[in-house]
């Protein structure tokens, strides 16, 4: 989106097992930031709690985990049917347990590992 900033060594592109990821075109060093929206950190529109999900139709539930991302311990941020184009690069930044990004002072930036 216009409101957010990624990267310049950092590209959107088809990831064969997982439809669309971000990709690392060139190093990034430690500390440097990935990814910023300003917007992240003064609204709490798109926020979900943890504990809906277990209320969610299964299906529902597991698409808004896919791609929502943990801003604090009951909360996540999600920003579902927004259409592809229009869709803000964190959406499909890698959810893993051994991460490569992590949030900064706040859940509007993310600085490299």
């Amino acid at each position: 989106s216009k409101e957010s900033s990624l990267h310049p060594g950092v590209e959107l592109r088809l990831a064969p097992a997982h439809g669309h990821g971000l990709f690392a075109t060139q190093p990034i060093g430690k500390g440097e930031v990935v990814w910023s929206d300003a917007r992240c950190s003064a609204s709490s529109d798109g926020l979900v709690k943890i504990a809906d999900l277990l209320d969610m139709d299964p299906e529902d539930a597991k698409r808004v985990a896919h791609i929502a991302f943990q801003v604090s311990e009951t909360e996540m941020s999600y920003t579902g049917g927004v259409p592809m184009e229009e869709r803000d690069p964190s959406d499909f930044t890698n959810h893993s347990c051994d991460p490569s990004t992590v949030f900064a002072d706040d859940v509007g930036v993310m600085v490299a590992l």
